[in-house]
């Protein structure tokens, strides 16, 4: 097992892009990705610092994401309150609750991924197939 830069493992740009570049095939990189998104484990031993570096880079973007959320669902609020007719408030509001709802279950089911991401491959203790 090759040696990586600590940036790496915390998945810090432009150390954790270049190590992934460099070190890493098209293969590797779509291997790591997938057990890192998906909730799956990961076969290849040498590759847990870059799958470390990027649960770490997802885990940030998904608390941007809720930001943006959040941001997005007050937006959709205001459309329905400063909408000039009836139509216009109930079909904002409609919009807003399918946004609030499938908003929820996207989140969850991201943390539930990469927690599950992070349980499979970090952990040390490998499910038997």
């Amino acid at each position: 097992m090759r040696a990586v830069d600590p940036e790496v493992l915390i998945g810090r740009d432009p150390a954790w892009k270049e190590a992934c570049e460099e070190h890493l095939t098209d293969e590797e990189r779509r291997e790591v990705r997938r057990a890192v998104t998906r909730g799956r484990t990961l076969d290849n031993a040498e590759l847990a610092p870059y799958l470390m570096g990027l649960l770490a880079r997802e885990q940030r973007n998904l608390r941007w994401k809720v930001v943006l959320w959040i941001g997005m669902f007050a937006l959709w609020l205001f459309a329905a309150i400063a909408a000039g007719s009836s139509f216009g408030h109930w079909f904002y509001l409609g919009l807003a609750a399918v946004f609030f709802v499938s908003g929820i279950v996207s989140f969850w089911v991201q943390r539930t991924w990469l927690a599950r991401a992070e349980r499979l491959n970090l952990s040390g203790v490998r499910p038997t197939p």
